[in-house]
């Protein structure tokens, strides 16, 4: 049998992202989308957790670390990526008792949504995922891929789904996305 250098790659990645998502308390149960204010109580963690780049598709959200960040059309009414999708792409987790943090250009609503006794961070009701094939800051690999029942695309600041294009793309309840 011939391994490759792509399946060595996202077998070891798979593998760090379920650790990481263990560390989290994650589960890959689905769970029910809501907006949640976090703790309000809690403090602010250094830095956004959420702000806006620039890369190759143009200004879109990306993690602290400069990861772009991705929503899945199909995490509508509850949480589509579960099980081995959280080994591809990775949830945007929020620290225990914190509230998510956007930095300047993120002008949609943040929000959280509940993985088990952890906290998925979303914006405007979309939870935030990033690509495991994305290895670099501003990296956009998984633009416009197609699985768990709907489409991965990269997110504006207002929290709209960003096409190949560079334009916003319909939003998925008004457009006929039929996933």
């Amino acid at each position: 049998m011939r391994i490759t250098t792509k399946a060595l790659f996202l077998s070891a990645t798979g593998v760090a992202a379920a650790v990481v998502l263990a560390a989290c308390g994650g589960s890959s149960g689905g769970s029910a989308l809501s907006a949640g204010s976090g703790n309000t109580s809690a403090p602010a963690s250094s830095g956004p957790d959420v702000k806006v780049a620039k890369t190759g598709l143009g200004s879109v959200l990306t993690d602290k670390s400069g990861r772009t960040l991705y929503l899945l059309t199909s995490d509508r009414t509850s949480l589509a990526c579960t099980g081995g999708c959280l080994t591809i792409w990775a949830p945007l987790m929020l620290a225990h008792g914190a509230t998510p943090q956007a930095g300047a250009g993120v002008t949609g609503a943040l929000g959280t949504v509940s993985r088990g006794s952890a906290k998925q961070i979303t914006i405007s009701g979309h939870p935030l995922y990033t690509y495991t094939a994305d290895t670099g800051a501003g990296q956009t690999n998984g633009q416009n891929v197609r699985s768990y029942g709907g489409v991965w695309w990269v997110v504006s600041g207002s929290g709209a789904p960003v096409t190949t294009s560079g334009g916003a793309a319909p939003s998925p309840t008004s457009n006929g996305y039929q996933y």
